[in-house]
């Protein structure tokens, strides 16, 4: 993905991130951040956790999201283990984030998950 470029839907984040994921042991965090008409402002993995898990530091994604003036984000993490469906966890932790995005003018368009060659997008699952 390039910055400026238009993100006319998940699809074509998907098969970044399926290429990003591909042969990852380990969860990571993506982040996509938005301006106001859907080009891509900035990217980049924010953090890289164990085999089972990662911290999305929603603090810091906030700032950032700020940082570059974004006015709408889709994060994305992987499931190393293969297994596409969110846990508890990553719905929680999603309409969280959705709940501080929207304080501060900010849309959460998606959470996606990648695992092996397959995406799940929350929006699509209705779960955002």
């Amino acid at each position: 993905m390039q910055l400026g470029q238009k993100v006319e839907g998940t699809d074509d984040l998907a098969v970044f991130l399926l290429q990003l994921g591909m042969g990852q042991h380990r969860e990571f965090v993506h982040a996509f951040f938005l301006d106001d008409e859907m080009r891509l402002c900035w990217n980049e993995t924010l953090d890289r956790g164990s085999t089972s898990a990662v911290l999305l530091d929603l603090r810091e994604l906030i700032k950032l999201a700020l940082r570059v003036n974004a006015t709408g984000m889709i994060v994305a993490h992987n499931h190393p283990s293969g297994d596409v469906r969110p846990s508890a966890s990553d719905i929680a932790v999603t309409h969280k984030l959705a709940r501080l995005c929207s304080m501060i003018g900010i849309e959460l368009v998606d959470h996606l998950i990648v695992a092996q060659d397959s995406c799940l997008s929350f929006k699509a699952e209705r779960l955002l």
